[in-house]
């Protein structure tokens, strides 16, 4: 699935236009269902279908300044802490590769309070999944995992000296 990705995004990237873009298109997308044409009709039409789609989002000039788009600069800029999160199921970025990029660049300017980690079984969007695929999004009830949730309000927590009873009220606090 990330090789297919990948090719996806290279494709995108490639400087390719007309038709031999839509055929490098169709090729990624060809290869993240397991590399086998479709064979039917309907199956070649709804393929055309998603190319079209892919290519309406992603190869006019927002989608392709977005896949220029390089953080790093501005990651070099950043002197507060950070806690950089991915899902282990993330299928829109490759989590690792990712998570070490941000940290580096981090680190590398001078930014010695940096985090990161992979959250298990969570998605792009930090919900709990089985594939991780952007098709299985709208089918997850789960907006925003709560152990997610409890990580960061920890790291916070953490971070900011504040003790485990933090945002407990006592007698002398007001309501």
């Amino acid at each position: 699935q990330a090789a297919a990705q990948r090719a996806f995004f290279d494709a995108l990237l490639s400087g390719k236009e007309g038709e031999e873009l839509r055929d490098a298109v169709r090729q990624a997308i060809i290869q993240s269902v397991g590399g086998v044409p479709p064979q039917s009709d309907a199956a070649k039409a709804a393929l055309e279908q998603q190319v079209d789609q892919q290519l309406a989002a992603w190869a006019g000039e927002a989608g392709q300044s977005f896949l220029r788009f390089d953080p790093t600069p501005y990651l070099k800029q950043v002197r507060c802490p950070v806690l950089a999160l991915a899902g282990s199921l993330d299928r829109q970025v490759p989590a690792e590769e990712n998570l070490k990029a941000i940290e580096h660049a981090l680190k590398e300017a001078g930014n010695e309070h940096v985090q990161v980690e992979i959250l298990p079984g969570l998605n792009h969007l930090f919900q709990p999944a089985r594939t991780g695929t952007p098709d299985e999004y709208s089918r997850i009830e789960t907006t925003f995992d709560p152990a997610a949730i409890e990580r960061i309000v920890q790291w916070i927590k953490t971070t900011t000296g504040q003790s485990a009873r933090a945002g407990k009220q006592t007698n002398d606090q007001p309501s």
